[in-house]
C-alpha cells in the first residue's frame, strides 16, 4: 500500500512539472530613448570689410618685385566669435578655393593659400597665410591645435628634436584637405579639446605678392587678387 502511494505521488509531481514547462513566459521590453541635439551656432566676424572679407583695394605694380622675390602686404586681422546655444566641442576644416594658384616657392606648403592668377591658369599672384592667436572658450584662454588622435589636439608651438627645439605651426590654419583644427585646453602639449558655448579667435591674414618671374609677363591690365577659403565647423573631433 505504501509503494502505491509513492508511485501516485511521483506521477502527480511529473504532471505538475509538465504543466509549468508549457506555460507562456512573461515578456517585457526595455526601451532606451533620447536625442543627441546638435547645437545651433552663430558666426560673427569683425574686422576687414565684414563677413570675412579682406580688401586691399588698388595696388601699384611697383609692389611686384623683380625675379622670384615675394613682397609681403600689411596684415589684416579678423576677430571671430562663434556663439552656440548649448555646450559643445567645436572644430573646423578649411578648403582653399584657389589652391591651384598658390605660389609655394620656398614656403611651408601646408599653410599657404592661393591668391589667384594673373591670367586664367597663368602667372601666380602669390599666397596668404592665416595665423590664429588669442583663442578663448567662454572667456577662458584656449589654444589653437590640429587633430593629433581621435580624442586630442596637438597644440604645441615647438618640439624637441634631440639636440634643440624646432618650430611647429599649429597656430596656423592648414590647407591640408580634411585637416581638423580646434580649441585646446592646454598649451605646448597634446591637449584635450576645450568645450564651451562661446568660442573666439583672432586671425591674422598675411598676403605676399609673387615676384615678376612667377607672375609671368609684365602686367598690362588690372588684375584682381582672388584668394578664397571655406571654413566648415563641426561639433567634436
Amino acid at each position: 500500500m505504501r509503494r502505491q502511494t509513492m508511485a501516485q505521488l511521483a506521477v502527480t509531481l511529473l504532471g505538475m512539472a509538465c504543466t509549468a514547462a508549457w506555460a507562456e513566459a512573461p515578456v517585457q521590453d526595455i526601451v532606451v530613448k533620447g536625442t543627441i541635439k546638435a547645437p545651433n551656432c552663430q558666426i560673427d566676424i569683425a574686422g576687414g570689410q565684414g563677413g570675412g572679407a579682406v580688401n586691399y583695394g588698388p595696388l601699384s605694380t611697383t609692389l611686384v618685385k623683380p625675379g622670384y622675390a615675394f613682397n609681403p602686404l600689411e596684415k589684416s586681422t579678423l576677430d571671430w566669435t562663434i556663439t552656440c546655444d548649448s555646450e559643445t566641442y567645436l572644430t573646423y576644416t578649411v578648403a582653399d578655393n584657389a589652391k591651384d594658384s598658390v605660389n609655394t616657392r620656398g614656403q611651408a606648403v601646408d599653410r599657404v593659400f592661393g591668391l589667384g592668377w594673373v591670367r586664367e591658369g597663368e602667372g601666380k599672384l602669390g599666397f596668404y597665410t592665416m595665423e590664429v592667436t588669442e583663442q578663448t572658450v567662454d572667456g577662458q584662454a584656449a589654444y589653437h591645435g590640429t587633430k593629433y588622435s581621435d580624442t586630442t589636439l596637438d597644440t604645441r608651438t615647438r618640439y624637441w628634436g634631440g639636440t634643440s627645439y624646432y618650430p611647429l605651426y599649429n597656430r596656423y590654419v592648414h590647407n591640408t584637405e580634411g585637416k581638423i583644427h580646434g580649441w585646446g585646453a592646454s598649451d605646448a602639449t597634446i591637449s584635450a579639446p576645450k568645450p564651451g558655448r562661446v568660442f573666439t579667435m583672432k586671425m591674422d591674414i598675411a598676403p605676399q605678392l609673387s615676384g615678376s618671374a612667377d607672375m609671368g609677363d609684365a602686367i598690362t591690365e588690372n588684375v584682381s587678387l582672388s584668394g578664397s577659403s571655406t571654413f566648415t565647423f563641426a561639433f567634436g573631433l
